[in-house]
């Protein structure tokens, strides 16, 4: 059971550190002037609330979906 818990904390570890990572990877794009567009599903995932991973799309202000990447 020991393994267990730890091969799932170092999954759980590794995603967050992709998600941090893609987060951080967004802001660096915005601040040199890039588009701030989202590349992943983590990105979609954290700038729309509404995001849908599944069909990965998102409710825009317009009332219509929107795929996301």
């Amino acid at each position: 059971m020991g393994k267990s818990k730890l091969l799932i904390g170092a999954l759980i570890t590794a995603f967050a550190l992709s998600v941090f990572a893609d987060i951080a990877d967004a802001h660096s794009a915005k601040s040199k002037g890039k588009s701030s567009r989202p590349t992943t599903a983590a990105q979609c995932a954290t700038k729309y609330k509404s995001y849908k991973p599944v069909a990965m799309v998102y409710f825009g202000k317009d009332g219509k979906f929107h795929k996301c990447p």
